[in-house]
């Protein structure tokens, strides 16, 4: 547990996990996703990992402000024509409120126009809304002609 800051190793051995996750992502500056997956791989005996001092932008490590890719679960989701649940998922991956994974899920579809018409965004509920109308007033249109 070395390579570990020395006040993550001390909430580690105490048993206080989200103490460990809260100080790894304040020392490292990482996403609560990265932070708890590392405490997670040291819980299950993956050992401490070779941390750097501050993250590269390539490593494997997702700062705050790296959030541009989608986990590949999330996006098999969206191919698959699940919103909804890609947007579970991602809450539960990065530990993400529900406004800022639905933002990155509508992101991501902007970003894929292919992919919208598999995960609709509310706009054909409007259309069959429309049709429920149109025919209501052309069936009361009818009967009293």
């Amino acid at each position: 547990m070395d390579e570990l800051p020395p006040e993550v190793v001390r909430h580690l051995r105490d048993g206080r996990w989200i103490q460990a996750i809260k100080a790894l992502r304040e020392h490292l500056d990482v996403d609560l996703a990265s932070a708890k997956n590392i405490i997670d791989g040291y819980r299950h005996g993956d050992g401490p990992p070779d941390l750097p001092s501050a993250p590269p932008p390539s490593s494997g490590y997702q700062t705050r402000q790296q959030h541009h890719a989608l986990p590949a679960r999330v996006v098999g989701l969206l191919h698959s024509g699940q919103k909804i649940e890609a947007i579970k998922r991602l809450r539960e991956e990065r530990g993400l409120g529900l406004k800022d994974a639905h933002d990155q899920v509508q992101a991501y579809l902007g970003r894929h126009p292919e992919l919208a018409r598999l995960n609709p965004s509310g706009g054909g509920r409007f259309l069959v809304i429309a049709a429920v109308v149109i025919v209501v007033v052309a069936y009361v249109a009818w009967r009293t002609v």
